[in-house]
């Protein structure tokens, strides 16, 4: 609770000697002047567990003389790459201004609820691309609420169990299939139940323009591609034709072969 305070550190006179109040009395200190002497969610890093919190509930519980400090505590887990935690010392810290600029908002909130926050989530290629792709397809069951929609509380129910958002995803995906074969009811409720966590609160056409800032290829590059694949496969040329194809793929053009024409769409 009480440290002896080094040289260059900001000191006070106690009946210990002079010092500062330890990290753990500060926490106690500001929680009690911000939210009372008993509040009702408490978080934090698992790091964070012992000794900060419990020596945090042990004297302001003392302080206080309150049965409890926090009703609820909510610990997550680390947000890691290449299984390592991020942190300073790592190097390895990804700042939100520079995601910002590269991943639209809605792949980044869905990438960090697809995991527990009680568990650790690695950060990686594969994770934005899976969510990316996941939002695209969600769009095609966009619509543009007009009224508040209630989402069934059987499919909220995971978010009651401990905030467990991977479960309420996996029911995300059910009312998306369900949204894909039935009425104007169902995509309502769908897009609702999306709101509700912040993804698909953007209309269809500035989902379409973040697809195109993050395109790099022009359209009339693409037609071009599109005709050299078509000679390729009118000589029977199917290895170059599949490597047209796969090199539009890997600039975030998929390519569709229908009655006799190719039609070209962005990822």
């Amino acid at each position: 609770m009480w440290k002896p305070s080094k040289d260059n550190e900001p000191s006070w006179e106690s009946p210990w000697g002079k010092g500062r109040p330890g990290w753990h009395l500060e926490c106690s200190v500001m929680s009690k002047k911000y939210l009372g002497d008993k509040f009702d969610i408490h978080g934090g890093g698992r790091d964070l567990i012992f000794p900060h919190h419990e020596n945090e509930i042990a004297q302001s519980r003392c302080a206080n003389e309150n049965e409890v400090f926090a009703n609820y505590w909510v610990h997550n887990g680390f947000i890691t790459m290449s299984n390592e935690k991020m942190a300073k010392s790592q190097g390895n810290i990804l700042k939100i201004n520079k995601l910002k600029n590269e991943i639209n908002g809605q792949v980044l909130r869905l990438a960090l609820i697809s995991a527990h926050y009680k568990q650790a989530l690695d950060w990686n290629d594969k994770l934005i691309k899976e969510s990316q792709n996941t939002i695209n397809k969600w769009y095609e069951s966009y619509i543009n609420l007009k009224k508040s929609v209630l989402v069934p509380e059987e499919y909220l129910n995971p978010l009651y169990d401990d905030l467990n958002t991977p479960g309420y995803i996996a029911n995300l995906h059910k009312l998306f299939e369900k949204s894909q074969k039935g009425d104007l009811k169902d995509k309502e409720i769908f897009v609702s139940a999306c709101n509700f966590v912040g993804l698909l609160n953007e209309d269809k056409d500035k989902w379409s323009d973040f697809k195109k800032s993050k395109v790099s290829i022009t359209e009339k590059e693409i037609l071009a591609k599109i005709e050299e694949r078509n000679k390729a496969r009118d000589s029977k040329n199917y290895k170059e034709a599949d490597k047209i194809r796969n090199e539009l793929l890997d600039k975030g053009i998929s390519i569709e072969d229908k009655g006799g024409k190719t039609f070209w769409k962005i990822k």
